[in-house]
């Protein structure tokens, strides 16, 4: 695989790792202020923290996602693209009339 395929792929992992961990912070987060904290900190919750934890999760599995495939894609055209070395001789000698 060239470098900007293997580059692309990782970080197509890495953007779908980032989406799990939001999810799973946000969950808990989420589950754990609910249950022990006051109103302060469940309002700044709601305000500050959950929306970018929404963004988060719903942009990073749909971009590694793609990222991911258009690595595969990029790889499966530049090897089909890269010409053959073929160093076989011809068995016939070119037909060359004088």
């Amino acid at each position: 695989m060239n470098a900007s395929p293997k580059r692309i792929f990782w970080w197509g992992i890495g953007f779908l790792a980032l989406g799990a961990i939001g999810i799973y912070v946000g969950n808990s987060v989420g589950v754990q202020l609910s249950l022990t904290s006051g109103k302060e900190v469940q309002t700044l919750y709601f305000w500050l923290i959950s929306p970018v934890l929404r963004i988060i999760q719903s942009a990073a599995f749909p971009l590694g996602a793609a990222l991911i495939a258009a690595s595969t894609i990029i790889h499966h055209i530049t090897h089909r693209a890269a010409p053959t070395t073929d160093n076989s001789q011809p068995t016939d000698p070119p037909n060359t009339t004088a």
